[in-house]
């Protein structure tokens, strides 16, 4: 190699962006080394001709002597051969390296040239994604395993349940269906699965009239995007008996989009039974107890006539008297039961119709004289709207709140009835100012046949009027509540829903 050639290689040598070694297979001695390889290893190029390639990895990981020496072999033999290697700087500092081994001829001898990149910034990144993947791999397969945990707990949950449950396409085709549902319907669950469910059983009323799918709640649901709710539907069993049920049906939506529909429904033949059952001791209460009731009460009567001349005070009058007033007692107890089975049967007839309650509410002050009507005060705006309600059921709710505030509150001071306007309705509140009420007793005022612990000492009755008063503020649509403080009195409120213009009167339950 003349003097310009050696210039020339050392001067592309040193200028190369890779480390670069020369080695001597032979020997196993490095025999030249470039800038690059310098600064990537931090020895000068004396010293690291004095080193044996051996010394600049890091003990061989994560390969073996066997298979280093194969590869200088190899290359020695012409193969060219990439790996990557975990080298050692001087400083011991350890990193990774691509090493690409040559045969190149040099000076007329052949060598092995070994050009080395570092390749810490890739293998870090290699190591990221690693970690990253097998974090992905770990929560992808917990993910899995709570899939897998939720997907048994529901099945047993379908399968457990006594309601029956069944999912539909948006053709009403059934896509799954649990036992309990097959079971009451009377089929195999894969004899309903892909059936159309409306034709299948919910094709009829329960007069056998046909039953439009258009009005079907699970079509309904499905095309409304929301739940309708039956809560006296009827099913049909695969032998063609009909069956009442209690049913739900549910859109199932995805991504914003109803993609089918869920019925949940409940067998009520056994409430129905009871309801039936309620309807005839209910008759039995209102017709054969009443009826010598009637009598007892006008016997009485007849007897005060026949006693009127005499004394007040005589013990046949106070006897007469007597025997009336519990007659009327009693005629309002069974009232109060029919009352309180009608609500929870749902069975209130009702005829609404538009009502001045500002004049009903003077009315019936004049009718409670005998219990201290003129005690009452009314306080009502002049342009107070009418409500839309039955005469007879708001006339049983104020008795029972006027009569309530009469009694509790103390004797000589007023009970108060306010009518306010808001809002499309009318509230009415009755206040007192009796001891007031606990507050523990504030919560379960409404229930049925709650009495708070006063009034059990001193009052007789069944603790059912404020729960019909509830039920009968309800059906109207409208809200009761109470707000007492011990010593201060209490106030009763109730709303009812103003008339509009033109309204009928009309029955409804």
């Amino acid at each position: 190699m003349t003097q310009h050639d050696e210039a020339t290689y050392r001067s592309i040598f040193d200028a190369a962006n890779d480390a670069i070694f020369v080695h001597d297979s032979e020997t196993g001695a490095i025999l030249d080394v470039n800038r690059k390889m310098t600064e990537m290893y931090g020895y000068v190029p004396d010293e690291a001709r004095q080193l044996s390639v051996d010394a600049l990895s890091a003990g061989m990981p994560p390969y073996t002597q066997r298979e280093a020496l194969r590869w200088l072999k190899k290359a020695g033999a012409g193969e060219p051969q990439i790996f990557e290697w975990l080298a050692k700087a001087k400083s011991g500092r350890l990193f990774w390296v691509e090493v690409n081994i040559k045969r190149a001829v040099i000076g007329g001898k052949e060598r092995l040239l070994a050009i080395v990149r570092d390749i810490g910034e890739r293998k870090c990144a290699e190591e990221a994604l690693r970690k990253a993947h097998d974090e992905l791999e770990a929560r992808v397969a917990a993910r899995t395993a709570d899939l897998q945990r939720l997907s048994t707990q529901l099945r047993l949950l379908l399968e457990s349940t006594d309601e029956g449950i069944y999912g539909a396409d948006l053709g009403e085709r059934c896509t799954f269906v649990n036992q309990s549902a097959a079971k009451m319907l009377g089929y195999r669950p894969e004899e309903i699965l892909g059936q159309h469910t409306h034709q299948l059983f919910h094709h009829s009323h329960a007069d056998g009239s046909p039953y439009p799918m258009a009005e079907c709640p699970l079509f309904q649901a499905i095309r409304e995007g929301r739940s309708r709710r039956v809560s006296d539907e009827v099913l049909w069993r695969r032998d063609g008996t009909p069956f009442p049920v209690e049913l739900a049906a549910h859109p199932v939506i995805e991504d914003g989009h109803v993609r089918g529909g869920l019925v949940t429904f409940l067998d009520i033949t056994k409430r129905k039974r009871a309801e039936q059952e309620r309807e005839e001791y209910i008759h039995t209460i209102s017709h054969d107890l009443r009826a010598p009731l009637t009598v007892i009460q006008g016997q009485a009567q007849m007897l005060e006539r026949t006693l009127g001349r005499r004394a007040a005070d005589s013990p046949p009058r106070r006897s007469a008297e007597a025997i009336r007033t519990s007659a009327k007692r009693m005629n309002a107890m069974i009232q109060d039961l029919v009352d309180a089975a009608g609500i929870e049967a749902g069975q209130l007839r009702m005829d609404v119709r538009p009502l001045d309650l500002h004049a009903g509410i003077s009315d019936l002050k004049e009718r409670l004289a005998a219990v201290g009507g003129e005690r009452i005060r009314v306080e009502a705006p002049e342009k107070l709207p009418q409500v839309s309600a039955d005469p007879d059921r708001v006339e049983r709710i104020l008795t029972n709140l006027l009569t309530n505030a009469l009694k509790y509150s103390l004797p000589g001071t007023p009970v108060t009835v306010t009518l306010t306007k808001r809002k499309g309705e009318v509230v009415t509140a009755v206040s007192d100012r009796g001891p007031g009420i606990p507050p523990d007793a504030l919560p379960h005022l409404f229930e049925r046949y709650y009495r708070a612990r006063e009034a059990r000492e001193h009052r007789a009755g069944l603790g059912l009027g404020l729960y019909i008063a509830k039920g009968l503020v309800e059906a109207h649509g409208g809200r009761i509540w109470v707000e007492s403080r011990a010593g201060q009195g209490s106030t009763f409120y109730f709303t009812l829903p103003a008339a509009r213009r033109g309204v009928e009167a009309s029955a409804r339950r």
